[in-house]
């Protein structure tokens, strides 16, 4: 809405002038007519228009729109296409300046494609738990990692798909193993049973890093190494009476869980560094304590 002039500084002369219409405008190539119509929308557009102009297929947080249509009222018009449907509010609570919003239709389309990308995914690594939140970033073109945060947060609520932390799956997925799979994870895991403290390697039995890392996410073994595995219920049993120990002793040595576990320190080291790091024990020089501060297992 204000008003400029063209001036040339030498010799001065007035070129012409005009009104703004686009603030913060992106440079555009001359008489293109898809250019031309954006720019006579924001001449005489509503209010609506503008901000369904000025979001796109984006999201967007809603100061960055009212900055960029520059109305006085724009925050109240976006509440009101939230209500009548036109927006989709993406992040939690009442609209303000730091609100994240996207038009409906966009967030039709991006609900489509990470259906569609999240069934191809699974449908070609059936053993993993799911996506990286990067990989369906790239497939939904969306840049600001605020913005992937809150569409991806938008479609799990709406039940379009599942997040776990860092990984994003279809939301009836779950891993199904192969017959020859199941075949070789039982034959490891008898085994495994049969010498609890000393499993044998996985290796031994074809399982490669993909079926371990599935029977790790399905909560049947627990990896403490590249090649040592223990079934989850001799791992719970292990760190059941290590704590045990530890509470009746205070510590407990290297060579005392090798004697207490009858294994060896092939086994041993690793077993306790994993213990380390799920904050069950700290190592203290030699030893090894409880661990007893924020974070630790109740």
């Amino acid at each position: 809405g204000d008003r400029f002039v063209l001036r040339r500084p030498s010799p001065a002369v007035t070129v012409g002038g005009g009104v703004v219409i686009d603030p913060v405008a992106a440079r555009h190539r001359r008489l293109r007519p898809e250019v031309i119509a954006t720019l006579e929308m924001l001449e005489r557009g509503t209010p609506e228009e503008l901000i369904a102009g000025a979001i796109g297929d984006r999201v967007m947080e809603v100061s960055a729109i009212t900055g960029t249509v520059g109305l006085p009222d724009a925050e109240q018009a976006i509440a009101g296409m939230i209500d009548r449907g036109e927006l989709v509010l993406l992040s939690d609570g009442d609209v303000s300046p730091r609100s994240v919003v996207m038009q409906r239709a966009s967030f039709v389309r991006a609900q489509d494609r990470a259906a569609a990308f999240l069934a191809d995914y699974h449908a070609r690594h059936s053993l993993l738990p799911g996506a990286r939140r990067d990989e369906l970033a790239a497939a939904l073109e969306v840049q600001s990692q605020r913005g992937l945060d809150n569409l991806l947060h938008a479609l799990a609520q709406r039940g379009a798909l599942r997040l776990d932390g860092a990984v994003v799956a279809a939301p009836d997925f779950e891993i199904e193993l192969s017959a020859e799979d199941r075949r070789r994870a039982d034959a490891f895991l008898a085994a495994a049973e049969a010498n609890p403290y000393s499993p044998p390697a996985p290796s031994t039995f074809e399982l490669d890093d993909a079926l371990l890392g599935a029977l790790a996410v399905t909560g049947e073994i627990v990896r403490v190494a590249d090649q040592i595995a223990y079934p989850a219920k001799v791992f719970d049993e292990i760190r059941r009476n290590v704590v045990e120990w530890l509470e009746r002793a205070g510590s407990i040595t290297m060579a005392e869980y090798r004697d207490q576990f009858a294994t060896s320190r092939k086994y041993a080291q690793p077993t306790l560094e994993h213990l380390d790091e799920l904050r069950v024990t700290r190592r203290k020089g030699d030893v090894r304590v409880l661990f007893r501060g924020a974070g630790a297992p109740r």
